[in-house]
């Protein structure tokens, strides 16, 4: 082969350099041994001659083992580019691929029984039927009823109470509402006669009392005026008459004593006078003002107070409303709850502990057991048994992503089950789910063509289909074909018009069994390296 040939001239070419150079080494020494080529410096410098020539004598050696080396690495690089040059032959092979889905087999009619109370937790079983056979009606489940049957008791004597307490907030708002509006007219009219009355005062009783001030003091003056002239009068008359001295001594004592009590009255009238003016009227008018301030201060408080001591006893009658009908209802979800303490079959079928998810069964009550046993607890809302129909099944599985464009609806396959030995049961894909159940997973529904009489949900199974099925696919070893970029380009090596490798890009479809498809690239007969050059 010219790859060969090419190998033979460049390993005789370094073995031709060789011995070259071993010839001229030899030639050199002679000469320089010679007494032609010998001057007085060589002369004197024999001792440094003699160091050459041993140098010289020790190379030749070194020479000859570098030369062995040459050959044995050309003989080696020749070995290992034969080797890499190791070709296949691109075939033609048909190509079946069978994917497994592993199953679990579900009813597709299917009851639920769930525990439905409301507001009821105190959940105990105190009797259940074992799982099998049941008839629409049957009692299935039961529960304690003791706890619940005296919180009855007391919800009743609850409702009562409330229904006291709304009867008394009614009464007090009715007395509330007529309280109210006699209390807020009685205001109204305290308010009405506080503004009369200091007007009146304003008006009448202030110029009134400044007259009679006026007045007071005339009358003062006027008291001793009288007297004093009847003194004056009798004075001249006793002594112009003929009156005793003893008569005349009486009467005008008592008219002096009547001018010195007319004079006093009129001082203290005076003063009487001034201190009304200083301070009984001034403190009057604002005794006036500030009863007329306090009056105003009580309407506007009884005009605020008023209506929201109704409204308070409208909220109080409607917080007892309230209160009442919660009572009425917490009663009437107990009863409720009591009625669901006994559970009937919903359905007639084939009674299952627990519910069933995708054809696995969780367990029914609040620990890991699947059964359901005496005093044990249950939670509210949950489901605790499921009545199937044993004859519509179908097989749950999951696909993943990568696989998901095998697989489409009515592709057909068979399943084996684990309970029915080697039985092969005839399938068909119904339905695959468009979004994820988890990352990278998505549900598929398998439909049995035929059912067996033993087969029961949660039975655990393999289904087989044969997604791809190409009889004349070209195909190469999977070691030969190479990748870069995390596969989004693959290639092969081929060998160019001199022998050497020629990277090649091909598109593969799938491998099996460590074969490759060539979809494009390639043709039949084509040959590519076994291996990756070096």
């Amino acid at each position: 082969m010219p790859f060969c040939r090419l190998a033979a001239h460049r390993l005789a070419g370094s073995v031709f350099c060789c011995a070259f150079a071993l010839a001229s080494l030899t030639s050199f020494s002679c000469l320089a041994a010679s007494p032609v080529w010998q001057t007085p410096e060589s002369n004197a410098t024999q001792d440094d001659q003699q160091s050459q020539e041993e140098a010289v004598s020790q190379e030749k050696p070194v020479a000859a083992e570098n030369g062995g080396e040459a050959k044995a690495k050309s003989e080696t690089e020749k070995e290992a580019k034969k080797a890499a040059a190791e070709t296949i032959e691109i075939t033609s092979e048909p190509m079946r691929d069978v994917s497994v889905l592993s199953g679990i087999l579900e009813s597709t009619a299917a009851t639920e029984v769930k525990v439905d109370v409301e507001k009821w937790s105190d959940l105990k079983i105190s009797k259940v039927v074992d799982q099998g056979a049941v008839s629409t009606g049957d009692i299935i489940l039961e529960f304690d009823t003791e706890s619940i049957d005296k919180a009855i008791v007391e919800a009743e004597f609850a409702l009562k109470t409330a229904e006291f307490a709304h009867q008394l907030a009614e009464l007090e708002s009715k007395s509330a509402k007529q309280s109210v509006e006699q209390d807020m007219e009685l205001a109204k009219h305290d308010w009405k006669v506080a503004q009369e009355d200091n007007e009146y005062y304003k008006s009448v009783t202030v110029p009134e009392r400044q007259i009679d001030l006026e007045f007071s003091e005339k009358s003062a003056g006027y008291s001793l005026e009288y007297a004093q002239d009847e003194l004056d009068q009798l004075t001249q008359m006793y002594t112009e008459d003929e009156l005793t001295e003893e008569s005349e001594a009486i009467v005008l004592k008592r008219a002096q004593r009547s001018v010195e009590s007319s004079t006093r009255w009129r001082d203290r009238s005076m003063i009487r006078i001034a201190r009304s003016r200083k301070f009984e009227h001034p403190r009057r008018d604002t005794s006036e003002e500030a009863d007329l301030r306090r009056a105003k201060l009580s309407f506007d408080r009884d005009s605020v107070r008023l209506p929201i001591d109704l409204e308070k006893a409208n909220v109080k009658l409607a917080k007892a409303a309230f209160e009442l009908e919660n009572k009425k209802k917490a009663l009437d979800r107990l009863k409720s709850d009591r009625e669901k303490m006994v559970i009937r079959a919903p359905a007639t079928g084939v009674l299952y502990y627990g519910k069933s998810d995708r054809g696995k069964w969780k367990s029914p009550g609040k620990g890991s057991s699947k059964a359901l046993e005496i005093d044990q607890s249950i939670d509210a809302k949950s489901i605790v048994m499921t009545i199937i129909d044993p004859s519509e099944l179908i097989v749950r599985c999951n696909i993943e992503e990568k696989n998901l464009s095998d697989f489409k609806t009515e592709m057909v396959g068979k399943a084996k089950f684990a309970a029915l030995g080697e039985e092969i049961i005839p399938v068909a894909v119904e339905s695959i789910s468009q979004f994820p159940l988890a990352d990278g997973k998505f549900d598929c529904k398998v439909k049995l063509q035929s059912v067996p009489l033993t087969a029961r949900p949660g039975m655990s199974c393999k289904a087989a289909f044969l997604v791809y099925d190409q009889a004349d696919a070209l195909v190469a070893p999977k070691a030969s074909v190479h990748s870069d970029d995390e596969g989004f380009t693959n290639y092969v090596y081929t060998l160019g018009d001199d022998d050497d490798p020629v990277k090649t890009d091909v598109q593969t479809g799938r491998t099996i069994d460590k074969k490759v498809e060539i979809l494009s690239g390639l043709n039949k007969g084509d040959k590519i390296l076994k291996k990756k050059p070096e």
